[in-house]
């Protein structure tokens, strides 16, 4: 059964936890000791970077062309076209993957009083499952807009769409940092899509974190993967160990206790 007020306030919690936690712990240990990772992720980040700067130049040009004396052009509304319109967050998460994979693992191993043993196919194999992660979520994100301008239309709400696809959005880009929790279980995606489900509220709470982060051009896409994946690895971590009715104080802290 659905918990909104316990699954926001859990996922907040361990969202502000996360940066002292990745301190504490140095998650980023051993992940530049994989050569050919490294240098992965560095030729996928100058690729992000150049297609950034090129959407920049030809929204922002498109914009001006375009627009009329009613029309304002903001930053806000350029951002909106280049990294939120379409599948481009998606394009953003299987370029990170790697290291959402990462600090994932890392976390887990953390909580779990374990060290895993990488080996260059389990990356492959988890960029393999983001990117269907991604086509799949982006499906149903299509889907679900269609639904909605359908049904908004006929209650002659549409001017509401925007508001509410927002939330969807939220979700798709939680479920996308919750599922790699669920891969270092064994889970297929359609079984961790049912177990995410159950924390809809908390996984919409981790993706406007990742949604707001990757806003911040170049250095949010980078904090945006540390914060979100260990705050959705601790978050699943504690409700699959059967401590979800916790009261999560200084306290009773398990996950960042000393």
């Amino acid at each position: 059964m659905l918990d909104p007020l316990g699954q926001i306030y859990d996922s907040i919690y361990f969202l502000r936890q996360a940066p002292e936690f990745i301190n504490k712990n140095k998650l980023w240990e051993g992940y530049w000791k994989r050569g050919w990772v490294a240098k992965a992720t560095l030729i996928s980040g100058a690729i992000l970077t150049i297609l950034f700067l090129s959407n920049i130049y030809t929204t922002f040009t498109e914009l001006v062309q375009n627009s009329d004396a009613s029309q304002s052009i903001s930053m806000g509304l350029i951002v909106e076209k280049i990294y939120f319109q379409g599948g481009i967050k998606y394009v953003l998460l299987i370029v990170l993957e790697m290291l959402i994979f990462h600090f994932s693992t890392k976390t887990l191993d953390v909580l779990e009083g374990q060290e895993s043993d990488l080996k260059p196919s389990d990356f492959i194999a988890a960029q393999v499952r983001m990117i269907k992660i991604s086509v799949r979520n982006y499906f149903f994100e299509i889907l679900i807009g269609i639904l909605l301008a359908i049904v908004l239309g006929f209650v002659g709400a549409s001017s509401c769409k925007s508001f509410l696809m927002l939330f969807v959005q939220f979700y798709f880009i939680g479920f996308a940092f919750m599922d790699n929790y669920f891969e270092q279980k064994g889970l297929s995606i359609k079984e961790s899509g049912n177990y995410i489900k159950e924390h809809l509220f908390a996984a919409t709470i981790i993706g406007a974190a990742g949604y707001i982060l990757f806003m911040i051009p170049l250095i949010g896409a980078l904090v945006g993967p540390f914060i979100c994946s260990v705050a959705a690895t601790s978050y699943l971590h504690h409700k699959s160990a059967g401590l979800g009715d916790l009261e999560l104080t200084d306290e009773t802290d398990f996950a960042f206790k000393p």
